[in-house]
């Protein structure tokens, strides 16, 4: 059997292969499409995307997060798991087409028939996805990335190519549902066809197992629909209170955001929750390579926002029509701040998962709810989509970070002040960058493709020397840290 050692070693190489590749198709597909259709078409698909990712975000009902913590195996214990899902998911699919008729009464569309109907087609995406989790949850739990890597960033290319087509073609805001559901339509076969895992299909249904499996996963179904509800609620209020051209103009804006949480973050993530689960019982460890690991993410994640953020009337348009995109820069500019902070409280989460307190992570999202859906009424009321994003901002950047982290350090008896120190560093340092960067933006007056790489390469700097000066030369010392965590764990 392969040691634990490679294993870590192999899942953070084709984890972030599958994501350097999946991310590099999906943002290259953004900018064609982008020519292809208008901000309406990217507005109106990003309210349907909004309704079914509420339901898709507690589809699999945390079975693949119980699968990897339990590391289970029996044969008849999956098929149980398998028709769980399976018939939640499909309940979810009756229950999304039901609610869509009433959501879509929210906002001011001429054409409800035709909303209705891109709503009805996107939500086979949930029993699709719902077979895909067992699958996902098995290669997971084996810390077996290569094959399920390669499976991803096929069905993504495929899937982007269609949409493409589609668009080329002339179908539209259609072309973005194919973009979103042919992915997963062939991630299913390659499963079902070339997995070497097995799921045996005959119906295998112990009362006694999912009584004691939804004790676990109650608690995450419950935080997984009011996460995803917050933080996209905002999609919801701006639809509300601004024209679809401004909804189509964010989706983008917030696509670009979420660039260093899903290819730093998401990526570490998805090794780093089994790898936590295997060291479970030892909770200094936990804590050790938890903080570590997060305040490294800092580090990667904090100066790439910085440059999304400070350089993006320069990249902006050379990517995107700003006539025709007119919000575009400035929304980027201020939304890779959210990222950034998103990045540092998603992984919080494990923390619960591995201490079983599920209960506690379902009541933490609803007071961050609360918050989050405060302050975005009040950005939607004030009429200024700018005024609405520097409050989400600030919201995620002075409450989310340390009142994310606070509560589930407390569970497990971690030491919160030695993590917000460390976490500090490459905040501090980011900020003496951004603010260095922006200083000097109208004083160099190079040609525009030298002043990208000049601003980038000073603030780089900049914020290194910061890192350096903050931490004593101990920056070295983290690296080689991840670096034990990561290549030699037992």
């Amino acid at each position: 059997m392969q040691s634990n050692k490679k294993k870590f070693v192999a899942g953070i190489k084709w984890s972030f292969v599958q994501q350097i590749g999946t991310q590099l198709v999906n943002y290259g597909s953004v900018i064609i499409l982008a020519v292809l259709l208008t901000p309406e078409d990217f507005g109106k698909v990003a309210l349907v995307i909004v309704l079914i990712g509420v339901f898709e975000s507690i589809n699999g009902f945390g079975v693949g997060q119980l699968i990897i913590r339990d590391g289970t195996t029996d044969e008849e214990t999956i098929s149980t798991y398998f028709w769980l899902v399976f018939f939640l998911s499909v309940g979810l699919v009756l229950i999304c087409l039901v609610a869509g008729g009433f959501y879509s009464l929210l906002f001011n569309l001429e054409n409800l028939k035709e909303f209705n109907l891109l709503i009805a087609v996107s939500s086979s995406s949930l029993l699709i996805n719902g077979v895909n989790s067992i699958f996902t949850a098995m290669y997971n739990r084996d810390m077996n990335f290569k094959s399920q890597s390669i499976y991803f960033v096929i069905s993504i290319f495929l899937g982007n190519v269609l949409a493409v087509l589609a668009a080329y073609f002339g179908l539209g805001y259609w072309s973005l549902i194919i973009k979103n559901i042919a992915p997963v339509l062939v991630l299913s076969f390659c499963f079902l066809v070339f997995s070497p895992y097995r799921i045996h299909f005959h119906f295998h249904f112990n009362k006694a197992l999912i009584k004691n499996a939804w004790s676990f996963t109650s608690g995450i179904t419950y935080f997984n629909a009011v996460n995803f509800l917050v933080r996209n609620l905002d999609y919801i209020v701006i639809g509300k209170f601004f024209d679809l051209a401004t909804v189509g103009q964010y989706s983008i804006a917030y696509k670009i955001m979420i660039f260093p949480m899903k290819n730093i973050t998401a990526r570490i993530q998805a090794v780093l929750y089994p790898m936590l689960a295997n060291i479970k019982e030892d909770l200094k460890r936990v804590e050790r390579t938890y903080t570590i690991v997060v305040s490294g993410i800092g580090y990667l994640v904090f100066p790439l926002a910085v440059l999304i953020s400070t350089l993006a009337p320069i990249w902006v348009p050379f990517f995107f029509d700003i006539v025709k995109y007119d919000k575009l820069v400035s929304l980027v500019a201020i939304l890779s701040i959210v990222g950034a902070a998103q990045a540092i409280t998603s992984p919080v989460m494990n923390l619960y998962l591995i201490s079983g307190k599920t209960g506690v992570l379902f009541r933490m999202g609803m007071l961050m709810a609360a918050i989050n859906i405060t302050g975005f009424f009040i950005g939607g009321l004030s009429g200024n989509i700018y005024t609405f994003v520097w409050i989400y901002a600030a919201i995620q950047i002075l409450l989310s970070i340390p009142l994310s982290n606070l509560i589930p350090f407390r569970l497990v008896d971690f030491n919160f002040k030695t993590f917000i120190k460390k976490l500090s560093i490459p905040f501090v340092a980011a900020l003496g960058a951004y603010l260095s960067i922006w200083q000097l933006f109208n004083i160099i007056q190079f040609d525009v493709y030298l002043k990208f790489i000049s601003l980038g390469v000073i603030g780089l700097f900049i914020y290194a020397v910061l890192v350096i000066s903050l931490t004593g030369f101990k920056i070295f010392d983290q690296i080689k840290q991840l670096k034990s965590i990561f290549f030699h764990s037992k």
